[in-house]
């Protein structure tokens, strides 16, 4: 018995979280891309309650404000502002932010985030820490 509490709570602990994660982009639009795990600290996003979204593209921050509601899974992405440098993979960026607009719901599969249009799959991104 005792073995099953803990077994339960360490399964509870271990559910990964729409709010307080890092996302880490590792496909896009069905398209997975060396450069989204070759740059760390790029093309990934958080979502918290205090701080709303918070994200980085290719090297521009983006942030913005998010409605989640946990029954079905509904969720609307509003990044509002970005910074303007120029970098390498602009196009990705900006294909990253795009579809954060077309966000409409969302679905957890253990460490694996996907974000969806309609009830298409147009981003999926990856559990790599908690946010701070």
């Amino acid at each position: 018995m005792v073995a099953m509490v803990t077994f339960a709570a360490c399964a509870e602990k271990a559910q990964t979280t729409l709010e307080d994660t890092e996302w880490k982009l590792i496909e896009l639009k069905g398209e997975s891309n060396t450069l989204f795990a070759a740059e760390p600290d790029s093309f990934f996003f958080t979502l918290s309650k205090e701080d709303g979204l918070n994200g980085v593209g290719a090297c521009n921050r983006f942030f913005g404000s998010y409605v989640a509601d946990e029954m079905p899974n509904a969720l609307r992405l509003d990044p509002m502002g970005i910074t303007n440098m120029a970098c390498e993979n602009m196009d990705l960026e900006d294909e990253f932010v795009k579809i954060l607009y077309e966000v409409d719901s969302y679905a957890i599969e253990g460490d694996i985030l996907s974000l969806l249009d309609e009830g298409n799959v147009i981003a999926k991104l990856q559990a790599t820490a908690k946010a701070e």
